[in-house]
């Protein structure tokens, strides 16, 4: 015979199993509970055990890991109708943001009669148009202030495919680096706009994980916005990778392949950081783009400025050496037209 707490519940029996649960204050079996109640697509059963966790709080129980996996599960496999009774749930225990969870698996056209007006409303249609669903023709409020809709220049982002026990995030491609020369003497500029926008892209990094994150503004070339970064990083482990004190490794980019790599690294957490979600990677490397143009002040800016703004500068993918491992976004960027330049070094070793 079969273990019966292995066995689905459903209807009284689930009630009285749940109770039991509940009255042992067993968190571990609680969250074994949730991913039976998943696998037997019981989702009023998971309703039920993110209610009644919820309601042990003013009794001093500390049962909001199993509220906080019921609602991912509801999110990541239930029916609209149930999705948009817990978009705004909070979600600690999940590997992302509901709001990107949801919009993993379910179009735009199905959620949306089941979403309240809001903000989570508004951040799952971003999501739906980073998977290419155009969503400008049924939804006008837009949390972000980003087009719903693609634009011809933007790349395909890399997105996050969600599973019972995580998920899984593409990374964008990276093309192979050549030695170059490292740059030097480049005048320091004070630019916060630009600094701002490259720290907040993976602020996560340092803010919920272990990266170290350094941005620089210059009056020189991409080289030596790399020399001036490099030095003032205070990741020392980066600055001791250098295989060569006066070369590293470098290649030009394309606009479309630096915007998938901001995107991608303002999106994720880095190594022990919560995933922020497509759409925040998407806002975060529109910023940067728009910061760099001085576009800032009067947002947002139409899509084909921002376009024409970044395939106007010139793009550097960096690495100071050949065996830096972890979580790495090494960027840089000059503007032929004033002379300025800026690098990104942002790494996470976790």
């Amino acid at each position: 015979m079969l273990d019966p707490v292995a066995e689905p519940v459903v209807g009284h029996r689930r009630m009285s199993h749940l109770d039991d649960l509940i009255e042992s204050n067993d968190i571990d079996e609680l969250l074994k509970h949730c991913d039976r109640c998943f696998d037997a697509a019981d989702w009023d059963g998971l309703i039920d055990i993110r209610d009644r966790s919820r309601a042990t709080v003013d009794s001093g129980r500390q049962l909001w890991p199993a509220a906080h996996r019921a609602s991912y599960l509801v999110v990541l496999g239930g029916p609209p109708a149930l999705v948009g009774t817990v978009i705004d749930d909070p979600s600690r225990m999940s590997p992302g943001p509901l709001t990107e969870v949801a919009a993993c698996h379910h179009t735009w056209v199905d959620l949306e009669p089941h979403l309240a007006v809001g903000p989570a409303r508004s951040i799952v249609a971003h999501e739906r148009v980073v998977r290419r669903e155009p969503v400008d023709e049924f939804f006008n409020v837009s949390v972000l202030d980003l087009p719903l809709r693609l634009a011809r220049w933007e790349p395909s982002y890399c997105l996050a495919e969600y599973e019972r026990d995580g998920c899984v995030v593409a990374e964008p491609s990276r093309p192979p680096l050549q030695p170059m020369a490292m740059g030097e003497g480049a005048h320091m500029l004070d630019d916060p706009d630009v600094l701002a926008a490259f720290t907040a892209l993976v602020e996560e990094w340092s803010n919920g994980s272990e990266g170290q994150v350094t941005a620089v503004a210059v009056q020189g070339d991409a080289m030596g916005a790399v020399a001036a970064v490099v030095e003032r990083t205070a990741d020392s482990d980066l600055r001791s990778r250098l295989d060569d004190p006066s070369e590293l490794l470098a290649t030009r980019i394309s606009s479309s392949e630096a915007i998938a790599l901001m995107a991608w690294a303002g999106s994720s957490g880095g190594v022990h950081g919560r995933r922020r979600g497509a759409a925040a990677g998407r806002f975060g490397a529109w910023w940067v783009i728009g910061a760099l143009g001085g576009m800032l002040d009067d947002w947002p800016p139409e899509p084909s400025e921002i376009g024409d703004a970044a395939a106007a500068l010139e793009w550097w993918l960096w690495s100071p050496g050949a065996h830096v491992t972890g979580w790495g976004l090494h960027l840089a960027v000059e503007d032929p037209n004033s002379g300025s330049a800026w690098a990104l070094a942002a790494h996470d070793r976790g």
